[in-house]
């Protein structure tokens, strides 16, 4: 909780006061699998002072890393988002990435 974040995002974006907060988990199996799992959530409160059109963000996501070489890694990303109005029914986002990397 926070002043003047909703710069940075928090407030869901909005001129409001929020509580926010993230957690995040990591799993190395071995020298190349990783996964990572994590949730945040940013609900606003104060809503009769600071009327908003949305409410509350939530999120979950999941990936796994594989390193196959030192150099080359590749990823895969699971997102859900779901945001609530402050009238009508919670919006539903689900997003799937899969990344290739190379360092040198």
């Amino acid at each position: 909780m926070g002043q003047n974040i909703d710069a940075f995002g928090a407030s869901i974006g909005q001129l409001a006061k929020s509580r926010s907060g993230f957690f995040e988990g990591t799993y190395i199996t071995n020298d190349r699998l990783e996964f990572n799992a994590g949730f945040g959530i940013d609900s606003l409160f104060g809503r009769v002072a600071f009327p908003a059109p949305l409410t509350e963000n939530a999120t979950f996501f999941a990936n796994t890393i594989y390193q196959f070489t030192p150099e080359f890694a590749s990823s895969m990303e699971w997102r859900r988002l779901m945001t609530t109005p402050s009238m009508g029914t919670r919006r539903i986002n689900n997003h799937f990435n899969m990344v290739f990397a190379y360092s040198f």
